[in-house]
Parts: structure tokens; sequence; C-alpha cells
């Protein structure tokens, strides 16, 4: 098996970037202070971690960054709703083909530096006598920029890569418009050009339109146009 992003040709540039980068985590560990402790406790001569015990960091960072979603850096099957199903240590076993110990003792290593955060989503439901139950999903982790930034990959670029990411989910899960709404922004530009200057109302129009759409990301194109029509008085 091997690291190189070859083996994901659709992930963005980003992502692939990353895990081409991943192999760093063993070849030059000084980049990577919080994993050896010395971001913690500078000056204080540390235990370094054993090469084997890095691999397994850096193939684990590999497989996360083969099922992240840029918009959010959260790890898993990404739904149509906007949440995100997680991934199980046996599917990330699979994909590194290390052993379930092995796994768990890199991400506790990743959660311990600061590189990766998880929630474990519960959902309560009542049995058969009527008692309250709980059931628990697969952890959902998040991928830290600081991870990025170990990595080699800016603030700048990622902030760049997300937002193209962000511009992408919107335009492909936004319904299309309907002809009320486009009625009614037709109305509202309308409306609003009898009170000022065209060009004033309408530019002033299109930047509610762009502060809403940065404010809700995943809101749909009516309801990011009726917020600006309210917005407006209109």
């Amino acid at each position: 098996m091997s690291l190189s992003a070859t083996l994901a040709p659709g992930l963005p540039w980003v992502l692939r970037d990353a895990i081409d980068r991943a192999h760093n985590i063993v070849n030059q560990r000084q980049r990577f202070p919080e994993l050896s402790g010395a971001a913690f406790a500078p000056g204080v001569r540390l235990r370094r971690r054993h090469r084997p015990r890095l691999e397994a960091i850096a193939w684990v960072v590999a497989a996360l960054m083969r099922r992240c979603d840029l918009r959010t850096l959260r790890v898993g099957d990404q739904r149509d709703d906007g949440l995100c199903n997680g991934v199980t240590v046996a599917k990330l076993c699979a994909t590194t083909g290390l052993l379930p110990w092995c796994v768990a003792r890199a991400l506790r290593d990743l959660e311990a530096a600061g590189y990766v955060s998880s929630k474990q989503p519960v959902q309560s439901y009542r049995d058969d006598e009527g008692a309250t139950r709980y059931r628990g999903f697969p952890a959902v982790r998040v991928v830290s920029p600081s991870l990025f930034e170990r990595l080699g990959i800016g603030a700048i670029k990622l902030a760049r890569a997300r937002a193209h990411a962000a511009h992408r989910w919107r335009r492909r899960h936004s319904p299309p418009a309907s002809a009320a709404a486009i009625l009614a922004t037709r109305r509202a530009v309308r409306q609003s050009a009898s009170r000022t200057t065209p060009a004033a109302a309408g530019a002033r129009y299109s930047g509610l339109l762009l502060a809403i759409r940065g404010e809700h990301p995943d809101w749909p194109a009516d309801r990011v146009r009726a917020a600006a029509r309210q917005r407006l008085g209109l």
C-alpha cells in the first residue's frame, strides 16, 4: 500500500497534497512538535516515539484525508442534508491495513496533539418496556486546520480551498429558484430602485446576498433571497 494521493484521483488538490505530505510525520518529526509533546513542554527532553508508531499515525492521517470534507473538515460520508456519518475504526483498518488497536492508538495520539477532534453521536429511543435506551453511532471526527499547517499547507490556501468547496456544495444542493421567488426578487429590485439610484440599489441587494450566503452557507437560494428582501424592508 502507498500513501500517494494517486490512489484517490477524485479528491481536491489540497487533500491530495496533504496525503502526499503525510510521510513527513515520519521523516520530519521536528515539524510536528505536538506529537512529541515538545509544543507543550519546551526545552524539556522528551522520549521520542518509535518509527512504527509514527508510520501508523501517517497512515491514519492519509486515511482521514481521503474521507475529509473540505467545507466542514469533517471525516465521513457526507449527506445531502449537510450532516455526516462517521467512519468506523473497522473501515480505517480496511483502508490502512493496520490492526484495530494500532488505529485506535494513532487516533488517540492525533486527538492528544490537537490535530483531530471527535464527537460521538448518540440517539435515545424507547424499548418495548418503555424504558429509555441509547444507541451510539460511529464517531464524527474533525480535522484541525493546525494539521494542515504542520503538513505545510498554509492558512490562506486552505481558506481558499474551503471557500471553493462551500461554493460547489451550495451550487449542487441549492434547488432552482421558483417562479414566485424570481418574481419577488424582481419586485424587490424595482422597489429598491424607486427609492435610490438603480446602481446603488443593485449593489446593495447583491452585497446583502453575498453577506447572507457567507453567514449561512447551507441555506438554499430561495431562503437567501427572502432574507435579503427582509433586510431591505421589502
